[in-house]
């Protein structure tokens, strides 16, 4: 089980889609927003840090029940928000997912054009990763020796490197 730090939830909550990094409560305090609605904030004034995010009610219930690191929601909305406290017994992957539960949850409260405009940038990031991954193959062939689909590998050794 691998546990998780206040740094890595912030950059989970960075890398989503139209993800803004707002400090109204001071620099020990990152709220995350999507669209003016907020899906995270991450406190790290503890210790212990912790993080709140929403979460369906029912399985809110269901997850404090389970986890005495998950608590109702710190000066929030009891029924709609969890506060996870971030503590070495606290698993990395449980996090990570409330995260993408709490972002979701945020985006499906979105007009259907912002929601659109969102998936359309993750497929964007997505094009522009697959691009990038065949870019650094292409690098590792020689494509104007052999003619159209016939590659031949490098020889990695006597590549110019300018």
């Amino acid at each position: 089980m691998s546990s998780v730090d206040a740094r890595a939830i912030c950059g989970w909550c960075e890398a989503k889609p139209g993800a803004v990094l707002e400090h109204p409560f001071g620099p020990e305090a990152a709220v995350f927003k999507v669209r003016g609605k907020m899906f995270a904030l991450v406190a790290m004034d503890g210790p212990p840090d912790y993080v709140t995010l929403k979460a369906d009610p029912e399985e809110g219930e269901r997850l404090r029940a389970q986890h005495v690191f998950i608590r109702e929601g710190y000066y929030m909305n009891k029924r709609h928000w969890i506060t996870v406290d971030v503590a070495p017994e606290t698993p990395a992957g449980l996090v990570g997912g409330l995260v993408d539960d709490s972002y979701d949850l945020v985006v499906a409260g979105l007009p259907k054009r912002v929601q659109s405009e969102l998936s359309l940038g993750v497929a964007s990031c997505l094009r522009e990763h697959d691009r990038s991954v065949a870019d650094e193959e292409d690098a590792l062939f020689d494509v104007s020796t052999d003619g159209p689909g016939q590659h031949q590998p490098l020889d990695v050794a006597t590549r110019d490197h300018h």
